[in-house]
């Protein structure tokens, strides 16, 4: 069965001294990764640490977990820090699956704030 891209992301944002904490809602696929990446860069500008909280992110394609790879290899080349909050179970076992969970400090501690 083959899956239609989602068109809905919704990205909210909280930025203060520890760093910026992204809250996202909706599938993160191929219809919204790139525009994705560019909300989460331009919000980004100043601050080192990067807290995505995906509580409601119930679907993630290989797009999405493409542009994880690239968030944090910008927040590794400005040395900053990238990590994950709240993953759903659907998300959370892709990206285990891929190995890249250590790498992205999946944690799944509710109310989190950027570190």
């Amino acid at each position: 069965m083959e899956r239609e891209p989602s068109t809905q992301l919704d990205v909210q944002t909280t930025a203060d001294n520890n760093g910026l904490l992204v809250t996202v809602s909706g599938e993160l696929d191929m219809a919204v990764a790139d525009e994705f990446f560019h909300i989460v860069l331009k919000e980004l500008v100043g601050a080192r640490n990067l807290v995505l909280d995906f509580a409601r992110v119930p679907f993630s394609d290989s797009s999405g977990i493409r542009t994880l790879v690239h968030l944090y290899h910008h927040q590794a080349n400005v040395g900053g820090t990238m990590r994950l909050i709240n993953t759903t179970q659907a998300v959370r076992r892709v990206i285990e699956t891929s190995g890249l969970a250590e790498y992205f400090g999946i944690n799944d501690v509710h109310g989190a704030t950027p570190a």
